[in-house]
């Protein structure tokens, strides 16, 4: 009996999984080490909530977070770093501000430890809308059952039981790349629109906008609208965020996973060093991080997703004068050179680099 099998056929049995995930871990929660029982409706405290939750305190003119936020950027307008760097000193976290979009979703969703429905609907219908945007793009480039493989895969599902930023920043970077490649068309206006809003997400925003900035510049000098919608987005997020980065860099330089795994071996060479330290990045980047679940089947999985994606990102670097390639490395780069190497980082980009694993495998079996 042969199996017929379509790119709609494919979307909802994705879609089927999800939720069929979605009642098992309402049945039998996830006994996570650290965070307790956890289900996708249950309250995820543990995601940088109160970051976002304090945000709108820049409302009140009489808090402490207030007068921050103000002489934050009094200093950078009037390029007082030095002030600034004596204020991060004295409390380090207080001085980074998120943008807007995620503190506003989590207060018209009423989010709390009492009602999480709301929010919990909102991110899983997200990642399956996104979900759809991708299955249509890469039905197209991919065989069917790449592309059922692709539906199954933990990354980027999880991103629909985050309660977190994630989800938003996956939707709107891939309506973003989308339109970039040419299978969306929108006029001018949305696309700033969509550039904004990403903005206003969170600052790994940045690598997306100047991927579109210096692509446009090189492969399509003549859009001078993206170029300008592009540039004036970029200015205005480095201004906003600068402070972000400023704290980001502190917290990199202090005992993480990273330099504790490199400060257990002796090198006789700084080069060495620096080398396994960014090689390691790298490889946490992509999901060998060490896991605070207690679980080894998480790990194990998380890494085997990893391994593909790897292998899909080196195979990717053979493409440099398309969109892809600006995509994937301004996201990459900055991650593994400035910041700590989060595996959630690359779930916006992991259905892009599944389709260069793809291609390599394609390419592996066709010279055997």
């Amino acid at each position: 009996m042969s199996i017929n099998l379509t790119s709609n056929k494919v979307f909802l049995i994705g879609f089927i999984f999800r939720v069929l995930i979605c009642l098992f871990f309402l049945v039998i929660p996830f006994e996570h080490a650290n965070y307790g029982k956890l289900n996708p409706f249950v309250f995820q405290y543990f995601a940088d909530l109160n970051f976002y939750f304090k945000f709108f305190n820049i409302l009140d003119v009489d808090s402490q977070y207030y007068d921050n936020f103000i002489n934050v950027y009094k200093n950078f307008i009037y390029f007082q770093y030095e002030d600034f760097y004596n204020s991060i000193n004295s409390s380090i976290t207080n001085y980074r501000f998120p943008g807007p979009f995620f503190p506003t979703i989590l207060y018209i969703t009423f989010y709390s430890e009492n009602f999480t429905i709301l929010l919990a609907l909102i991110v899983f219908l997200t990642e399956l809308f996104t979900l759809w945007l991708w299955v249509n793009y890469l039905k197209e480039k991919i065989n069917i059952f790449y592309l059922l493989f692709f539906v199954l895969m933990p990354f980027p599902l999880i991103l629909g039981f985050l309660h977190s930023s994630d989800v938003f920043f996956y939707f709107f970077s891939t309506l973003i790349f989308l339109i970039m490649k040419g299978n969306i068309s929108v006029k001018n206006f949305v696309f700033f629109i969509l550039l904004f809003l990403i903005l206003t997400i969170r600052p790994a925003s940045l690598s997306i906008i100047f991927a579109v900035f210096i692509y446009v510049i090189i492969f399509d000098n003549k859009n001078l609208k993206y170029t300008f919608i592009s540039l004036f987005c970029l200015l205005l997020g480095v201004f906003y965020y600068q402070s972000y980065f400023f704290v980001e860099r502190e917290i990199v330089s202090e005992i993480t996973p990273v330099v504790n795994l490199v400060s257990q071996l002796d090198f006789n060479s700084k080069l060495l060093e620096n080398i396994f330290y960014y090689i390691t990045k790298i490889f946490f980047l992509f999901g060998f991080h060490p896991s605070s679940s207690g679980s080894e089947f998480v790990y194990l999985l998380r890494s085997f997703c990893g391994l593909t994606l790897l292998i899909g990102y080196i195979y990717s670097l053979k493409k440099m004068k398309n969109f892809d390639f600006f995509y994937l490395n301004l996201t990459i780069l900055p991650i593994i050179f400035f910041l700590y190497p989060a595996w959630r980082y690359i779930m916006p980009i992991s259905p892009l680099l599944y389709l260069y694993f793809v291609n390599f495998i394609h390419l592996f079996f066709k010279k055997k």
